[in-house]
């Protein structure tokens, strides 16, 4: 085996979302650079709107967990917010980006 295996390999662990089993993907490089400029360009617009913040939550979520890909937009709004915030502040932990946060300001 060699190193160049490695390339694209996905490293996944068991997570419970509302009562339910799901897979977390540690998110790649790439993809959490993608999410940085997410960051940046919602925080350049002074903080950016709420529903910004809500489509950060959703691209990390869906960038990690297959099952959030086949959620419509709707759908996935109607999901509590608290559980959303959590499942994407771990995943984001899980993926080495320390303090899990997805620009939003306390």
């Amino acid at each position: 085996m060699s190193l160049k295996d490695l390339v694209d390999k996905k490293i996944k662990k068991s997570y419970e979302f509302m009562g339910q089993k799901i897979e977390i993907t540690k998110l790649s490089v790439n993809q959490v650079f993608d999410i940085q400029e997410q960051v940046k360009e919602v925080q350049s617009r002074e903080g950016g709107s709420e529903r910004e913040s809500l489509s950060l939550i959703r691209s990390v979520i869906t960038m990690s967990v297959d099952e959030f890909g086949e959620l419509s937009e709707d759908d996935f709004f109607s999901l509590p917010l608290d559980e959303l915030t959590k499942l994407s502040d771990r995943i984001m932990q899980y993926s080495g980006m320390a303090g899990g946060d997805t620009g939003k300001s306390n």
